[in-house]
């Protein structure tokens, strides 16, 4: 059985925070040319969602939300999908190879980046 503790404001003082880091680094990380953000996991997107409201708030966030594009059409990225900005926004939890903007990667592509990510040379 398991047990979950109950939320404190604390941890959700915390979880704002990272959400907060995270959209700094985005900014940062796209102003050094980075132009693609891979979220590895599900798990991950409520960090995704934080940081997106964070860009809303902060210096520069909106420029690089002006630039955000996703192939998906999910409520929360439906602002994004399909525009043609130049920040890709790509969910690949590599158990998910039969979603349909997969096919077009290839499974040959993924089976050797999964390999490249879990035995770096």
């Amino acid at each position: 059985m398991i047990t979950m503790s109950p939320i404190e404001s604390s941890d959700l003082k915390s979880f704002s925070s990272a959400c907060l880091e995270v959209a700094k680094e985005l900014i940062k990380l796209s102003s050094q040319g980075y132009d693609c953000l891979l979220i590895p996991c599900r798990g991950a997107f409520p960090v995704l969602v934080g940081a997106i409201e964070a860009l809303k708030l902060i210096d520069g966030g909106k420029e690089l939300l002006a630039r955000f594009f996703t192939p998906y059409p999910h409520p929360i990225l439906r602002e994004y999908h399909m525009k043609n900005g130049d920040f890709k926004i790509l969910m690949l939890p590599f158990t998910a190879l039969t979603l349909p903007f997969l096919k077009s990667i290839g499974r040959n592509m993924i089976s050797k980046s999964q390999s490249m990510l879990l035995n770096p040379a």
